[in-house]
Parts: structure tokens; C-alpha cells; sequence
């Protein structure tokens, strides 16, 4: 069999666009193969296109010289160099050629496209990732063909250099693309690997708990990156083990890791990591989205459902603590036994939040500026309902960072709206999820604005409301600041820095 190791590089004298001595990697073949020069393309047209989708994706010089990211050329005379040193059958097997039937001649898989490396746990290079530069290439990404060394499920890529990351929370990070990964290495995040391609197998996990108890899957969030989570967690749910844990990151609509740290930069990031959710609680929030919890028929085939995925988990002691807990939270579904009836919230009173929240959140200073100012303004709502349903206009405008927040700002709306709150003019503990009085509890035990806010009249209240959403979007300003002045270092773009002027200049004009 051919050996592994060898690979084919060149590297471009010139510097192009703002980078200096910028390093143009051709990475033209591998799998023993020995290395051939490839005549100059330095004046060539593609150069030009290289670089710029590399600017683009704003791909810096390390991370090219780190990943070998690399370039192969539509037409090349390699194949008979090749032929030179290796019979058909050799040069075939390494899947860099293939042989095209309708021209009677083997081509060049990777032709035209930007070639990430692929290396095995040891660092020798066996398989190839092309991402292409044409918009009419049907397939955007291609990978090397599966062959008797190199098997796509069985591997991931970068998990070579993640796997002498350590911390102490033991994570990695698994994303779905080859710039995924380049970009949070750009921004220090080394415990990255992405899957290939393919849909996270059994083997794949396996190698990932060989380094990591935690491994943190982070999808796009658009719906086909949701759906795909989704299936990867149900995959790979009865393969969980004692002591090992897998967990899911649902990133904002429409943007990928690449994006996400690009746009807002890597603390922004690493903070919204924190919102990971544990593998079983991923999964009961995905299937109970489509739930009707007055409808027996959709309860019922929810509970199946969970139960079933229950049942498959192969160690049978995690397998029965799964579905206990399931079985209960399933339990109190039922709203007379989530809360006691005609038990009315009194926020003057410390209202004891459920015990998971506790471990959670054990003081105040567990929260960031921006989430205690948020627990304030839904304190001012909460005790003033009539106030506020008058001003609903106020209620409606605000944004809040967290989804769950921004969700209950919205039964907080309805409720306001509805007839029940007309006839009870208070907020009743039973006319609301469990989930939410979650929430309720972090907002009475937290909200700063509670020792300044009793026995103020309605123009007072209104006027700290005010207040506090206007500090709120000085807060978001300073992040939106921070992120262009982190955008604008690394490029001088003229559209940037004026927005960047107009924001400074929002900030100082309070």
C-alpha cells in the first residue's frame, strides 16, 4: 500500500491585498506520492480569486502557514509526472484522480478548489477537503473518497492539534466546516474539530471522549443546521456513557461559528457558549416544540417517543435514570400538577426558585450588567401590571439578550392582553409555564431596581423604566463599538470606520 505521509507544496513569493509576504500554499497530492514543481502561477487569474476568498473569510496568514490551506489549479500536467513514478492503480487509489468516462481520461478531483488537509491522529496528512471558488460548481465542498485507510466516520478534522488542547472543563468544540474550525483557531479557540462531512458516528464520539468528557456540538443556526443537531443527538443518545457528556449549541438564525466569531469576536462567543444545553434537555426541547399540551393524541406520542429513545441507551443504568427523569418532568405536564391553584405571585415576598436554578445561579454576581438591568425592567413590569398594560408600547419594543427571557416578555405581553388578567388583575402562578417561573424567581431574587421601586406612583416607575432601557443601549452600543474597533484592525475599511465614528459619537450624545 502506498504510504501516508508525503504531501506536495508551494509556496507563493508575492504579497497581494494587504497582506505582506503572504504565504499562496498549492497543495497538489498526497498518499506517498512524491512532491513535483508546479510551474509558477504567480501571474495567473485564479491567484487573484484565491486571495480574495481568503480576505473574505477573513482567513489570516497563520492560519494558512498552521492548516496548509492550499490550492489546486484546473489544468496542471501532474497526472504525468505521476505516471512517471506510479502505475494507474496507485495514483487512482490515493483519490486525487478519478476516471472520467465520457473523456476517456483520468481528472483531477480537487481541480479548481482550495484544499484543506486532512491529518490523522499522528499529523500524517491521508485525506484532502476541497472547497470551490466557481458559483455554478454544484457541489460546493468535496472530500477525498473513502479508501482502506481513510475512512471519513472515523475521523475529524484538526482532532490532531484539539486533541493536546486541555482545560478544565474538558470541552471541544465540534463543528460542521473546514472554515469553522480555521476561524476559532484564528481567535485562540484551539479545542475545534469539524465532522467531515458526514453525520457524527459512533466512532467519531469514541475518538472525541478519547480526549474529551465534554464535547460541545455547535451547528449552524438555520433550520437544515437545527434539523441536523437534532438527528446527531438522537444518534448519538443511546451511545452515552457514565461519566461522559455531549452537548448542543443552537447559534442565532443564519449564522455559523465562522460568522458568529467574526461578527461579535471571541468572548462574545465563549459567553454564549455557556447557554449549552446537556444532551437529554437538547432533546426534550426539540421534540416538545411541536407539542400541543392540551391534545392527549400529541402528549402521548411525545411521551412514546422520549420513552422509546430511552430504552435504546446501551448502558442500562444511564438508561433508567434517563427515563426516570423524563417519566417525571413528562408527569408534570399536567398544569395541576406543575402548580397549586389560586396561588397568586407576591413579588414583595422572596419566591423560592426551583433547585436546579439554585445551583445555577447561587448570588448576584453570577449575572452580567446587562442581565441584572434586564431582571429590573421585568421587575418594574411584573409589580405594575395595570401600569404597563396602559403602556404596552413600552413592554413591546424591548429586546432582551436570552431567548427564554424574550420568550416570557411575550407571555408577559399576551397575558396582559388576555382575559384572564382582566378578570384576576394579578399574576397567577398557574396561568404559566414551569419554565417561566423559573425565571420569575431569578427576576425577584436579582433585580437590583427591588430596593428602589416600592411605593413609587406611576411617573416615577415609567421614568426608571426609561432609565434602565436607556443604560441597556448604551451597553449595546460599547459591544457594537468593541466589535467594529476588533473588525477595523484587522481591516481599514472606510464604511467600517465611519460606522464605527457614528456609534462613538451615539455614545457621547447619551
Amino acid at each position: 500500500m502506498v504510504g501516508n505521509n508525503s504531501y506536495l507544496y508551494r509556496i507563493f513569493k508575492k504579497g497581494y491585498r494587504g497582506f505582506k509576504r503572504f504565504p499562496r500554499y498549492l497543495i497538489a497530492c498526497f498518499f506517498g506520492l512524491k512532491p513535483f514543481h508546479v510551474s509558477t502561477l504567480d501571474d495567473k487569474p485564479y491567484c487573484l480569486d484565491i486571495i480574495e476568498y481568503l480576505n473574505k473569510r477573513k482567513v489570516t496568514k497563520n492560519e494558512i502557514i498552521f492548516f496548509k490551506i492550499g490550492y489546486s489549479p484546473t489544468n496542471n500536467n501532474f497526472y504525468e509526472k505521476l505516471k512517471e513514478e506510479f502505475d494507474e492503480k496507485q495514483i487512482n487509489s490515493s483519490g486525487i484522480y478519478y476516471f472520467d468516462e465520457s473523456r476517456k481520461k483520468y481528472t483531477d478531483r480537487f481541480r479548481n478548489r482550495i484544499i484543506f488537509p486532512v491529518k490523522s491522529l499522528n499529523s500524517s496528512i491521508f485525506a484532502l477537503g476541497g472547497r470551490t471558488l466557481s458559483e455554478t460548481t454544484f457541489a460546493k465542498y468535496i472530500n477525498s473518497p473513502e479508501t482502506e485507510f481513510y475512512k471519513k466516520g472515523n475521523n475529524l478534522y484538526n482532532i490532531n492539534s484539539a486533541k493536546e488542547f486541555t482545560n478544565n472543563d474538558d470541552e471541544v468544540f465540534i463543528v460542521e466546516g473546514y472554515m469553522d474550525v480555521v476561524n476559532l483557531h484564528k481567535f485562540g479557540i484551539q479545542n475545534v474539530v469539524a465532522n467531515l462531512g458526514t453525520a457524527m458516528t459512533e466512532k467519531q464520539i469514541d475518538l472525541i471522549w478519547r480526549f474529551f468528557k465534554n464535547p460541545i456540538i455547535c451547528l449552524d443556526g438555520d433550520s437544515s443546521g437545527q434539523k441536523a443537531a437534532l438527528r446527531a443527538a438522537e444518534r448519538l443518545f443511546p451511545l452515552m456513557k457514565p461519566d461522559f457528556n455531549i452537548y448542543f449549541i443552537t447559534l442565532p438564525e443564519n449564522l455559523d461559528p465562522d460568522a458568529y466569531i467574526n461578527q461579535k469576536g471571541k468572548e462574545s462567543f465563549l459567553k454564549f457558549t455557556k447557554s449549552k444545553m446537556e444532551i437529554q434537555n437538547f432533546i426534550w426541547d426539540s421534540y416538545f416544540q411541536d407539542v400541543d399540551r392540551n391534545n392527549p393524541h400529541s402528549l402521548s406520542l411525545f411521551e412514546k417517543k422520549i420513552k422509546s429513545l430511552c430504552n435504546d441507551v446501551k448502558d442500562k443504568t444511564l438508561s433508567k435514570y434517563f427515563l426516570d427523569n423524563f417519566t417525571q418532568r413528562i408527569n408534570e405536564l399536567t398544569p395541576n400538577l406543575n402548580f397549586k391553584k389560586n396561588k397568586f405571585f407576591k413579588l414583595n415576598k422572596i419566591f423560592n426558585p426551583l433547585q436546579r436554578t439554585k445551583d445555577l445561579y447561587k448570588s448576584r454576581n453570577k449575572f452580567v450588567e446587562k442581565e441584572l438591568k434586564e431582571f429590573s425592567i421585568l421587575y418594574l413590569i411584573i409589580n405594575n401590571l395595570d401600569i404597563f398594560r396602559k403602556n404596552i408600547e413600552l413592554v413591546s419594543e424591548i429586546t432582551f439578550s436570552n431567548n427564554l427571557i424574550t420568550e416570557f416578555k411575550q407571555k408577559l405581553i399576551d397575558y396582559l392582553l388576555s382575559e384572564k388578567f382582566f378578570s384576576k388583575k394579578k399574576l397567577v402562578l398557574e396561568d404559566f409555564d414551569e419554565k417561566f417561573g423559573d425565571i420569575i424567581g431569578l427576576i425577584d431574587l436579582n433585580a437590583p431596581v427591588k430596593i428602589i421601586a416600592k411605593n413609587k406612583n406611576e411617573e416615577e416607575i415609567i421614568l426608571m423604566f426609561s432609565e434602565i432601557v436607556s443604560e441597556i443601549k448604551k451597553i449595546d452600543l460599547r459591544e457594537r463599538i468593541e466589535s467594529l474597533e476588533d473588525k477595523v484592525s484587522l481591516n481599514l475599511d472606510e464604511k467600517l470606520y465611519s460606522e464605527l465614528l457614528s456609534l462613538r459619537n451615539q455614545l457621547k450624545g447619551g
